[in-house]
């Protein structure tokens, strides 16, 4: 701890009311010892009005905030295992001055642990006296990329217009709310002369927005604007969406799915990616095009 965060800790075990009304220090550099491992000293142990044995760990610089998680897991843990404190009587607070390194592992962190946890940030002057706290907003829980199994394939006659619509496809993509998204080009070289519009314009993404959680989901299509509908496929309302910022021509319009992609490329229909957008632009050299064709086939080898 270096001498600021020291003055931090001090002003701090004399003025624990600046954190909870009713908090008692218990004691500040509280040392547990670890016959199994290294033990440590909490920057300050205290007792909340309930009774709650709380662990407060001051971090100031971006570096040293990088092994406060550690030490926030280590000393909860230690409480319970040297100290026999039932885990549910355990809380812990982490303050720290700065958040720039902390933000994403703390949010993360926060929606793992089992122990009851704040964060609080703080400005502080020289002397330790801290002038202004406020509680940490945690990060929302991004979703991984998935792409969904509902797609949409425009049919053209001539690889001219097909090209020509890509770019107010990719438009009426980002008006319809869908920010990670690709388009691939569908070109027909097989020998039936039954299809008459041999290139295409498949259009596959990610969902913006969690089904499964109704107050992200709730929350989403009020600032979206997007006219919900309960259909078998959530996904599909997005499709819908796409469809009404459509601004260009094209000979043909399809419903398309992961199995009639597959059964589009194993039938003498080429394809590739032409288009990718949102985290689909920037991941590139962790998801290749051809991955990217596999997820959107749904097959062994995809997301």
């Amino acid at each position: 701890m270096n001498q600021h965060e020291s003055r931090i800790r001090d002003y701090l075990s004399e003025n624990l009311k600046i954190i909870e009304e009713g908090m008692l220090l218990v004691k500040k550099e509280f040392y547990i010892q670890n016959n199994l491992g290294a033990g440590g000293f909490i920057d300050i142990l205290a007792k909340d009005s309930l009774g709650h044995f709380t662990i407060i760990e001051i971090k100031r610089s971006n570096e040293a905030a990088r092994a406060a998680l550690h030490e926030l897991t280590k000393y909860s843990t230690l409480l319970t295992s040297s100290l026999g404190i039932k885990i549910h009587n355990i809380r812990a607070i982490l303050v720290s001055t700065e958040w720039h390194e902390l933000s994403t592992p703390f949010s993360e962190y926060l929606r793992a642990t089992n122990i009851s946890t704040i964060g609080l940030v703080i400005s502080a002057n020289q002397d330790g006296e801290i002038n202004k706290v406020s509680q940490f907003i945690p990060q929302e829980e991004v979703e991984p990329l998935k792409i969904e199994r509902a797609h949409q394939v425009h049919l053209f006659e001539n690889k001219e217009d097909r090209e020509k619509a890509l770019n107010p496809l990719s438009i009426a993509a980002q008006k319809a709310s869908i920010l990670d998204f690709a388009i691939l080009t569908t070109d027909y070289s097989g020998g039936n002369s039954t299809v008459i519009h041999p290139y295409g314009a498949y259009f596959v993404f990610s969902s913006p927005v969690n089904y499964q959680n109704p107050k992200k989901l709730k929350k989403f299509i009020k600032t979206s604007k997007i006219p919900w509908e309960d259909l078998d496929d959530p996904a599909e309302n997005f499709l819908c969406r796409l469809g009404d910022f459509t601004k260009f021509n094209y000979s043909s319009f399809e419903i398309g799915y992961p199995e009639k992609l597959s059964a589009m490329a194993s039938d003498g229909w080429k394809v590739n990616v032409a288009v990718r957008q949102g985290k689909y632009s920037s991941n590139t050299a962790v998801i290749s095009n051809d991955a990217l064709i596999r997820e959107a086939m749904q097959i062994e080898g995809g997301a």
